[in-house]
């Protein structure tokens, strides 16, 4: 469940950003009406719990994706 949620994640938020913007983003130059869009899709109150989250789910993707790779080597 728990890659499915991150799947999830990044699947909106990529999405959007693919929609609304054509290069890179930084944190700092993000539009305000984005910004709302992003929080929308991923469903949390402000940017900074948006990336609290990233950062918590981005080591238990690692994690699980690393302990699925040693299971299939054995």
């Amino acid at each position: 469940q728990q890659l499915c949620d991150a799947y999830a994640l990044y699947l909106a938020l990529t999405q959007m950003i693919r929609l609304c913007l054509t290069g890179e983003i930084q944190r700092d130059d993000v539009p305000p009406g984005l910004s709302d869009l992003l929080l929308a899709v991923t469903d949390v109150p402000d940017f900074a719990v948006l990336e609290a989250h990233l950062k918590e789910t981005s080591p238990k993707v690692r994690q699980d994706f690393d302990l699925l790779l040693r299971a299939k080597k054995s």
